[in-house]
């Protein structure tokens, strides 16, 4: 009988880490950064970028300095179901609303963190900055986890 208990017990813990709880945001900031913050010493060697256990998600790929909306995850990209991530913010210097969309196509080997970037003409220069922004992380445009600058959550 005493078997039969271990192995109901087993049987229980198993299920329950199969079973992962949704994705939720830890941190999310903004930073400003540029190209050579980027580089690392592989891209010397191959001329490839390479992101590490970052997944890096720009606006303009060919560009690298940008507006930044860095996210750290509970759980590693690769185990949860996110598939976009949506950037609303308004800018110090016009005032209104945009919304931009990022959509995440490769989870392999990717760690915690998330790197949206407003990269070329979608962020014009490193003395504009967000007053007001929030990050959403959806899964087949289902909302998954918001994250708020203090300002956006006010009414």
């Amino acid at each position: 009988m005493k078997v039969w208990n271990i192995c109901f017990i087993l049987g229980v813990l198993s299920l329950s880490t199969v079973v992962s709880k949704a994705a939720e945001i830890e941190l999310a900031f903004t930073d400003y950064l540029k190209t050579g913050q980027f580089q690392r010493i592989t891209e010397y060697f191959t001329g490839q970028e390479r992101a590490g256990s970052r997944t890096l998600l720009r606006s303009n790929p060919e560009e690298r300095s940008g507006l930044y909306f860095i996210i750290r995850l509970n759980e590693p990209l690769s185990s949860s179901a996110i598939n976009e991530v949506e950037v609303e913010l308004i800018r110090n210097d016009s005032g209104e609303s945009e919304i931009h969309t990022f959509l995440i196509e490769s989870r392999e080997g990717k760690g915690r963190w998330i790197y949206c970037g407003l990269t070329g003409d979608d962020w014009p220069d490193e003395k504009v900055m967000p007053l007001a922004w929030s990050v959403r992380l959806k899964q087949n445009q289902r909302e998954i986890a918001l994250h708020r600058s203090f300002l956006h959550s006010l009414p």
